[in-house]
């Protein structure tokens, strides 16, 4: 483990442009779904149910590898993550027609192993950085996510909407230099001993516990950052204003994460989750009343920075708790609450399918995300108010 803490900052920041990178290329599929239906002919259910396949591989692969060199410090997956994460680029090679949704799954699912490879491992090598607290560098490292997969959103509907499903191609030497940079950078990755004495809070919870926390607060995530873009298009705001839209809400994730660690360290992980989760719920409702305005995006920035230190927090205290070694618990953590909550959103596929064509919009399906996060705040109060 290295024992500078001004190298240990500089590795922190290094992951969490690498996260950005990583997140930045699955970030773009739900913003540039409206133009993937139009050229393929896919009903809302098909085009759901293509990023559903995209997030199950990308989340159930992290279930997988996260046991996987539990004892190993090298990383080994993380080169290999952006090669195969690349093949998100390739879109514009995919013809029109019978073949075109076997091969459009076949590109969910190389594209998605990319990105399952990296994050496990991207965690235990933040969780090797000890001289940072791990309520500042769990959110610090997600927000370089949060970033990146709204922001790339954000900037893939621009390159689509410019230059068609081949603009995609400019990120292609993205991809390379983020796997040249993990050949330069000498991570190492954390082992169970590295962490198991370690760090503020010394109470082991049970990890089933806090997943049952993550698993709704993800969902209410998922379907937000899943068909917001389709949302505003379908109100008439276009489509490089829904990628901006759910930049903003990420936005508001990633540095709200980071600010409501600051304030951990006084207050507690847990309660910051569960305070974080309930102030984010009215300005999701706000905003839905009002979003066919154009100013209610702003509303999407102040309500993903409540949201920000629901998830966060949890992960961290993740990562001493009772139950699994490290790697698996940050797979779980990491790919499992996320592949649930894509499933969950894949069952809701039919339901938005009708609000689209009888209202010409999806509020009703969005105020479901609402539902999701007062059960994650709720079963959060509920581990702290029983915690000892």
């Amino acid at each position: 483990m290295e024992s500078d803490e001004r190298t240990q900052w500089g590795k922190l920041g290094t992951l969490t442009g690498l996260h950005l990178i990583s997140d930045m290329f699955p970030g773009y599929m739900p913003a540039i779904l409206t133009p993937i239906r139009e050229h393929f002919g896919l009903s809302l259910t098909a085009g759901i149910a293509l990023l559903t396949v995209l997030n199950l591989v990308t989340n159930g692969m992290q279930v997988a590898t996260g046991h996987l060199r539990g004892d190993r410090r090298k990383p080994f997956f993380m080169p290999i993550a952006f090669l195969l994460t690349a093949a998100l680029c390739l879109l514009y090679a995919v013809p029109t027609g019978s073949l075109a949704w076997p091969l459009l799954l076949m590109l969910m699912i190389v594209g998605g192993t990319g990105v399952a490879l990296f994050h496990p491992e991207s965690m235990r090598a933040i969780h090797g950085l000890l001289l940072i607290p791990s309520r500042m560098k769990t959110p610090i490292i997600m927000m370089g996510g949060y970033f990146g997969f709204c922001g790339g959103g954000w900037l893939g509907a621009y390159l689509v909407q410019r230059w068609g499903f081949k603009g995609l191609l400019v990120l292609l030497p993205v991809a390379a230099a983020a796997c040249a940079v993990v050949f330069l950078v000498r991570f190492r990755l954390a082992v169970e001993s590295d962490v198991s004495d370690r760090d503020a809070e010394k109470t082991s919870l049970p990890f089933w516990s806090l997943f049952l926390i993550a698993v709704p607060v993800c969902t209410g995530t998922t379907i937000v950052v899943m068909l917001l873009p389709t949302h505003t298009n379908l109100l008439g705001l276009g489509l490089e204003f829904g990628g901006r839209s759910s930049f903003l809400f990420g936005a508001g994730i990633g540095t709200g994460g980071v600010l409501w660690g600051m304030v951990a360290r006084r207050k507690g992980e847990l309660s910051i989750s569960v305070i974080s989760i309930f102030l984010g719920i009215p300005f999701l409702i706000l905003y839905l009343a009002y979003a066919e305005f154009r100013a209610a995006i702003w509303v999407l920035l102040l309500c993903g920075f409540c949201f920000g230190g629901g998830y966060p927090m949890i992960v961290s205290l993740a990562r001493h708790a009772a139950g699994m070694n490290l790697g698996g618990r940050m797979g779980w953590m990491l790919g499992g609450v996320w592949g649930i909550a894509s499933a969950t959103v894949l069952l809701l596929a039919p339901f938005a399918e009708y609000a689209e064509q009888a209202h010409g919009n999806l509020t009703l399906v969005m105020y479901v995300a609402c539902a999701f996060f007062a059960i994650s705040g709720i079963h959060g109060l509920h581990l702290l108010t029983r915690r000892p």
